[in-house]
């Protein structure tokens, strides 16, 4: 339990949603979290029954026409059910082909009790390299994606193999339970984005990965992600036969549009970290390998941060960071993959140049062509907003109030305008509260709803928040837990109201309240 703790304090329960107040909960009170999870572990059926999962479901857009459903598990459900799955995640390593054999990179299990890892250092890069390494000595490879693997994945499927394990069978059984809840009694289906998810993935793919193993067939696998490599086109056939019998067995299939078979010379033309724009005129293919190459992935908390960082700049500097972002807005659609590394190089400039890149970006028509790296924009707004020029912070409040008072379809998506909100938040006015108020009452999404309310709660807009008491009992968990976080915010009123509603909270609201009520004196601004 404490490693599912550390974990989620370090990194969140998720890499789709925004992290909720839970996860600052585990960072500051680790020992009351754990405290918790006990009494969940030790009175299950009674927690189950009286306070279920209250999960919440929305599209996540990966495309400028197409989406994934995703789930935002209830935060210390979704600590417990990856507290389980860890006490079995060392046998589903057991179970899988070794990392020696360079067969599959995905999630790997190899704690780190200390830092709060769960995985190992091969990655998605390290699978792309062993892909063009394997090119070198095959003439063919068949270049498969499982269509929907996480939203089709087979619960009767995944049972048998956690039965298989022989692990504890009260674990098993609860696994078994809450996989259920959380697809609503579905017989299928895993939530996307969190470590618990993507381990119980990889115990799904472990038959498919042995049978082609045994069968002789060199292939690389990364998630849902197949490179399967052979002789000639006919043997190449005959593997994406064989692939698909047995995805098909496994109550899976092969998305189509994502399937093809090539000749490894042109696998290696296509690759190399770069997009299938690699010969496009004008476009400095030295800067886009470069910038393709670069690990983003800053630590503030290390050790040598400050060497780190200037490293970092260092490099982004030499890198024309704001001309291949503007090739990219140019086009009719952006390649994804070079767009999300440009914006997250951003952060790693100077000033001016961030300045020019974030003016760049935060338009309403740029806006739109970047519609499928939306959430990446924001994220970058929110983390670098503060050390923006006060003409940079202006232009982009501008453009946020654009484009939500022009109705544009980007905030059509709930998770779209939950990130967005997390930008809107700076400098309050009168034009943006009104704007969030009437988002509060249009839209339904509980993951919208708690944000406004945290908003309102921090603009300290308590004529509003204190004509939201009498909802207080019809509100959802998310939007509670926003409320009881504000109520704080009004002062003597706020007081009266907790003191005598506090009796309806459930434990994990009462814990909530307690660690925000001792870390306002230190910090009194709300985690928005």
């Amino acid at each position: 339990m404490n490693l599912a703790i550390k974990n989620v304090a370090k990194f969140g329960d998720t890499d789709v949603f925004p992290s909720p107040l839970d996860r600052y909960v585990c960072q500051d009170q680790p020992g009351k979290v754990l405290e918790l999870l006990k009494n969940i572990d030790s009175s299950f059926d009674h927690f189950l029954e009286n306070q279920p999962p209250s999960n919440i479901d929305c599209l996540a857009q990966i495309g400028y026409t197409s989406f994934r459903w995703t789930t935002q598990l209830d935060p210390f459900w979704n600590l417990y059910f990856l507290s389980q799955v860890i006490q079995i995640a060392e046998k589903i390593e057991h179970k899988r082909i070794p990392t020696s054999e360079n067969t599959t990179y995905s999630y790997r299990w190899n704690p780190n009790v200390v830092t709060g890892h769960l995985f190992g250092p091969q990655n998605w890069r390290a699978y792309k390299d062993q892909c063009l390494e394997l090119s070198n000595n095959h003439s063919y490879v068949l270049v498969a994606d499982v269509a929907d693997f996480y939203a089709r994945a087979a619960h009767h499927r995944l049972d048998n193999e956690l039965d298989r394990l022989e692990e504890n069978a009260t674990t098993v059984k609860r696994l078994k339970i809450l996989i259920s809840k959380f697809s609503e009694t579905r017989s299928y289906g895993l939530p996307v984005g969190g470590p618990a998810s993507r381990i119980l993935a990889e115990l799904c793919m472990v038959p498919i990965d042995l049978y082609l193993d045994r069968k002789g067939i060199k292939f690389c696998r990364y998630v849902d992600d197949f490179h399967i490599f052979s002789e000639s086109e006919d043997e190449a056939h005959r593997h994406l036969a064989f692939l698909s019998q047995v995805l098909f067995n496994e109550g899976l299939s092969l998305q189509r549009s994502k399937t093809r078979i090539l000749e490894t010379k042109e696998l290696r033309a296509t690759s190399s970290h770069l997009s299938e724009h690699a010969e496009d005129p004008g476009v400095n293919q030295s800067d886009q390998k470069q910038l393709m190459r670069l690990s983003l992935r800053y630590d503030p908390y290390s050790l040598t941060a400050e060497q780190d960082y200037e490293a970092l700049k260092e490099v982004v500097a030499s890198i024309d960071v704001v001309g291949i972002l503007m090739r990219e807005i140019s086009k009719t659609n952006i390649d994804s993959q070079i767009t999300k590394q440009a914006i997250l190089a951003i952060q790693a400039l100077e000033p001016e140049s961030r300045d020019e890149a974030v003016c760049s970006l935060m338009t309403p028509a740029n806006l739109s062509i970047l519609c499928p790296v939306f959430v990446n924009v924001m994220k970058l707004i929110r983390s670098i907003y503060e050390d923006l020029s006060s003409q940079a912070q202006n232009h982009v409040q501008s453009c946020l109030v654009s484009i939500v008072q022009d109705r544009h379809h980007i905030l059509e998506n709930d998770l779209n305008l939950t990130y967005f909100l997390k930008a809107f938040r700076y400098h309050k006015s009168r034009e943006k509260e009104m704007i969030v108020i009437e988002l509060f009452e249009h839209r339904r999404s509980p993951l919208v709803r708690k944000e406004i309310i945290l908003i309102l709660a921090d603009w300290k807009s308590t004529y509003w928040l204190s004509n939201q008491r009498t909802s207080f009992s019809s509100m959802n968990k998310w939007e509670r837990k926003a409320f009881i976080i504000a109520s704080f915010t009004t002062g003597d009123e706020g007081h009266h109201w907790f003191k005598h509603t506090k009796r309806t909270f459930s434990k994990s609201e009462k814990l909530v309240a307690e660690w925000f009520d001792a870390r306002r004196t230190t910090n009194p601004s709300i985690p928005v």
